[in-house]
């Protein structure tokens, strides 16, 4: 239930003007699917011999109302971009620096368990330091 919990806070917290754009972006592309299908249908009725003038009609002033929209949508996005800050919750970079606290202590504690540390002064006892002595 807690990880529920912390879950959703955490989505919560991740909205951001992105999302914004996203969703306005999403419209467009049904709005300009919809309009292509009416085209299309328009298009292949005026090939017709014997064309069905009002449905063209009726599509017609459908894609309108769908490109008006599209402008409509386009318009509130490029009003919005100016005032988009992407910034990371306070809580996630916190949580960041725990992390990266905590790998840099087990790595530690690790390194320690390995004997690194016994080889590494193993190693640094063994190199003797021979001092000259002065000429006179």
């Amino acid at each position: 239930m807690r990880c529920l919990i912390l879950l959703i806070i955490i989505l919560a917290g991740c909205q951001s003007g992105g999302a914004e754009i996203a969703r306005g972006s999403t419209k467009i592309s049904d709005l300009a699917h919809q309009s292509r299908g009416r085209f299309v249908y328009i298009n292949s009725e005026a090939q017709v011999v014997n064309p069905n003038m009002s449905e063209i009609v009726l599509q017609s002033a459908a894609g309108i109302e769908e490109q008006e929209s599209i402008i409509e949508s386009v318009a509130r996005i490029i009003h919005s971009l100016p005032g988009v800050r992407d910034i990371t919750p306070w809580w996630a970079e916190a949580l960041t620096w725990i992390l990266i606290f905590l790998s840099l202590i087990g790595t530690v504690v690790l390194m320690a368990h390995l004997g690194v540390f016994t080889f590494i002064r193993s190693v640094f006892s063994s190199i003797t330091i021979t001092k000259k002595a002065p000429s006179a």
